[in-house]
């Protein structure tokens, strides 16, 4: 009883105190500026790919995280003493934060509205989960293209940049030149479901952040592409309804174990699976799992080992269900960003900036695991598609497997056409197979980590039959 009494007057003073500082450690990585180590360096695995994952103990751990979790090397509480206590201080001051709120009649503090250490200008890190190759590297470059964009209150245009980093399983595949400058000397070599797709993710996050100008970070695959500019994609994340300008937000669609989207799947491969590492009400997952993230709540998350004792979290994860659609969302919540109740978060809006759809009526899981393929979305007389993606709030589309020309492209999100005839995707692949001035052109059958390697494509929409879920938590469509 003393333990218990002495171990929550602990967690009190811990949650009424000032939020702790990122380690001098984990900062010192992000601010440095050099390159990240090479995988020789960091013990990372460059072993050839033998199709196992790293198993994880009891207790949370696994192969692997005891070299990266430096901090303790014997740590004093076990992954769910450790998780539940930063959960419940994460409770505790959700709750002095309502009270304050009621305090003010209901309204949030007016100083809330726009961010005190507010950046000169928008960067986003688009961190790329590929294979072996970067389809639409042609359209990243082009929508990477220095932008601006307006924001209340301010008589000039803020201005918006980007750039991109690759994690590739295949490395020494990549035909690009320019795509193997992007690539970051880590290299994980995960398989379709695999947690390693985790370690890849946080990586590519790490060196996102020793670019002090990165403002926010964006996942994606190589079959991701944008549907908007990148003056329009800054303003969306930055500004809220209200006009409101939020530096810190996160786009995460996330939800919890009593949510209705959460089906018998949901809670025996991901609620299930975490019950020993992680408290239930703690665990969320996203829908799709490749979100946005701000660069506050990512240096929170690439902080945890240090608040966890020194102990890693993603080994928990080993035997979850599409650990990246779990794991981000999760270490929002333990972080004190995401609550149970979507109307307590923090700078966390609860809906994807990716679009992506599934096929609900596939026979089995696995195949309603893939999102359906919009590679038909950018003909000429479908930018209706577009428009209606646009009109849920989205910015990026997943998945387009095939190459499009920069033309099409731009006519289809900027309208830009400047008195040329338009191009039908039909006429750019019908061009011939040797484009030699990109970096993609290659006829094969391409896959990416979601291990469709194209047996179900449905173009246009992306969608069959009147498709009334989408994903397999079986989320109702808008």
């Amino acid at each position: 009883t003393t333990m218990s009494f002495q171990s929550l007057l602990s967690t009190f003073k811990a949650a009424t105190g000032d939020p702790p500082a990122p380690s001098k450690t984990a900062k010192s990585r992000f601010d440095s500026g050099k390159p990240s180590p090479t995988p020789a360096a960091s013990g990372t695995n460059t072993k050839p790919n033998d199709g196992t994952k790293p198993k994880a103990n009891k207790s949370g751990g696994g192969e692997g995280a005891a070299a990266s979790a430096a901090p303790a090397a014997h740590p004093t509480k076990s992954l769910l003493e450790a998780t539940t206590e930063l959960w419940r201080i994460a409770e505790i001051r959700r709750s002095a934060a309502g009270m304050r709120k009621a305090a003010l009649g209901g309204t949030a503090d007016a100083s809330n509205n726009t961010d005190s250490d507010a950046p000169k200008g928008f960067h986003l890190a688009i961190c790329v989960c590929v294979v072996d190759d970067l389809p639409h590297e042609e359209v990243w470059r082009r929508f990477m293209q220095n932008d601006s964009f307006a924001i209340s209150g301010s008589s000039a245009d803020t201005t918006a940049t980007a750039d991109l980093l690759i994690h590739a399983k295949h490395p020494d595949r990549l035909r690009s030149p320019w795509a193997r400058s992007k690539t970051i000397s880590k290299c994980y070599k995960p398989e379709w479901n695999d947690v390693r797709i985790v370690r890849a993710m946080l990586a590519l996050a790490e060196d996102a952040l020793r670019d002090q100008r990165t403002t926010h970070v964006l996942f994606a695959t190589e079959s991701c592409i944008p549907i908007a500019t990148l003056g329009e994609v800054a303003k969306r994340i930055v500004t809220n309804k209200k006009g409101d300008v939020k530096w810190n937000r996160s786009f995460v669609d996330a939800y919890g174990r009593n949510s209705s989207r959460c089906t018998r799947f949901d809670e025996r491969n991901c609620w299930d699976a975490l019950m020993r590492s992680v408290p239930s009400d703690a665990i969320q997952k996203a829908l799709p799992g490749w979100c946005l993230i701000s660069r506050k709540h990512m240096e929170s998350i690439l902080d945890l080992p240090r608040a966890l004792g020194g102990q890693e979290l993603w080994p928990a994860f080993t035997d979850v269900w599409a650990p990246e659609e779990v794991y981000f969302p999760t270490c929002l919540a333990l972080c004190g960003y995401l609550a149970p109740d979507p109307d307590g978060d923090d700078d966390v809006v609860r809906g994807p900036l990716t679009y992506s759809e599934w096929n609900e009526r596939a026979r089995d899981h696995k195949d309603r695991a893939h999102p359906l393929v919009f590679d038909g979305c950018f003909e000429d007389d479908d930018k209706a598609t577009i428009r209606r993606i646009r009109d849920k709030g989205c910015t990026f589309l997943r998945k387009v497997k095939r190459p499009i020309s920069v033309r099409i492209w731009e006519d289809a999100v900027a309208g830009k056409n400047n008195g040329i005839r338009k191009e039908t995707e039909r006429e750019y692949h019908g061009r011939g197979r040797d484009r030699s001035n990109e970096s993609s052109g290659r006829k094969r059958n391409r896959h990416d980590y979601d291990g469709d390697r194209g047996r179900n494509y449905y173009h246009g929409r992306g969608s069959e039959g009147n498709g009334n879920y989408y994903g397999h938590s079986r989320q109702k469509r808008c």
